[in-house]
């Protein structure tokens, strides 16, 4: 989906992150030990994730930090092109 703001495109990585792993949001809070309304709140770009709470959601996913933050910003770039 297209991102207008780097929160936005944040949100949509943890939202492909998400789904890509069949995870549901209350999965993925539950794992995490938040609640699912801050998961969508997150992935709607509508809050902001801390550096802890990124690290945590990379860990869950078995993946690296950067690796969202990377992706994030490159659907941040790929948005304001258009």
């Amino acid at each position: 989906r297209e991102s207008r703001t780097l929160g936005e495109a944040v949100g949509a990585e943890l939202t492909k992150l998400r789904v890509d792993r069949g995870w549901s949001q209350l999965k993925l809070a539950d794992a995490l030990g938040y609640t699912e309304r801050y998961i969508g709140q997150l992935e709607r770009g509508t809050k902001s994730p801390t550096l802890r709470t990124l690290a945590d959601i990379a860990r869950a996913f078995s993946t690296d930090l950067s690796t969202i933050i990377k992706a994030a910003e490159r659907r941040y770039r790929q948005s304001e092109k258009r």
